[in-house]
């Protein structure tokens, strides 16, 4: 008796990587490569969250390629002029 092949999908962490794991994830989509599981560890958890909560590869690939775009289009890090002028005269008030 044959046994199917299953794939599993492991994510790592690490901040930049996971731009990265959404570029692999589109690379699937377009092989149609399905994962049976998925697995990942900080960066990769959110992206493997992604990944289980989706029908497909397709839909997953779509969904992070949009977030990341977003990501890179308005940085978390970045302080906005509001945030800053409000954390200064937090400074010179105390």
């Amino acid at each position: 008796m044959l046994q199917s092949t299953k794939l599993g999908l492991v994510l790592s962490g690490g901040g930049a990587k996971g731009a990265y794991q959404a570029g692999v994830l589109r690379y699937l989509a377009e092989q149609d490569i399905q994962p049976d599981a998925v697995s990942g560890a900080s960066i990769g958890s959110l992206n493997g969250s992604v990944v289980a909560g989706s029908r497909n590869v397709h839909e997953a690939a779509e969904t992070l390629e949009r977030v990341w775009h977003e990501v890179a289009e308005s940085s978390p890090l970045k302080m906005d002029a509001l945030a800053r002028i409000s954390h200064e005269g937090i400074k010179e008030s105390g």
